[in-house]
């Protein structure tokens, strides 16, 4: 799956399938020439933080320090976490941009084999209707792994309740019920779009 926010991309047969400026097309390894993954990183003022725009066109900007938090006077908004919605021009912001290449394999866990390193793998928690209300990760590095959970459209904060490691050592007794990388990709698609249902596959 090929993502894109450039409304351009509608001519190549992307799709805006959720109506939130997010485009995306189905490719076969076969159609890629080169494969990249844009990543940001930032400061705000003179802080590291962590960055990523939200549905609404502004910036969401955390971190998981109390101290830094308390500097930033960021507000707390979940155990562990501070966060403020910010204008992407306020001066006291810099945004950089990362670029990585990866082989053309196909997919994200073709990429991650073809490192030597483990695919992620996703859990979520569901409503007494089987609708998704949140999702964590375990996320494979060269370097080990980190625990996370998703807290906006490409905002992943530390698992501070070791919950992913719970639901691995003992699923039986987690809130959590492992999920496949397609299921991940559609909750994420339902949190850009604030719009939350039962998984379709």
């Amino acid at each position: 799956m090929v993502t894109s926010d450039d409304p351009a991309t509608l001519e190549h047969g992307f799709e805006d399938r959720y109506g939130v400026g997010t485009y995306t097309r189905a490719v076969s390894p076969g159609e890629l020439d080169e494969l990249f993954s844009v990543s940001h990183e930032g400061t705000y003022r003179g802080a590291e933080v962590s960055v990523a725009a939200n549905a609404r066109g502004r910036v969401l900007v955390g971190t998981s320090r109390a101290d830094l938090a308390d500097t930033l006077d960021l507000p707390r908004v979940d155990k562990g976490w501070w966060e403020r919605e910010i204008d992407p021009d306020d001066p006291d912001l810099v945004i950089r941009e990362v670029v990585e290449q990866h082989p053309v394999g196909g997919t994200e866990n073709s990429a991650h084999a073809d490192a030597g390193i483990d695919p992620d793998r996703y859990f979520a928690q569901f409503g007494p209707d089987r609708t998704p209300n949140g999702m964590l990760r375990r996320h494979f590095t060269p370097a080990g792994f980190e625990d996370q959970v998703l807290r906006d459209v490409d905002v992943w904060a530390p698992d501070r309740h070791a919950s992913v490691q719970a639901a691995i050592i003992n699923a039986l007794e987690s809130p959590l019920e492992e999920i496949t990388t397609d299921q991940a990709r559609e909750f994420e698609q339902m949190v850009a779009r604030r719009s939350y249902r039962p998984f379709s596959s």
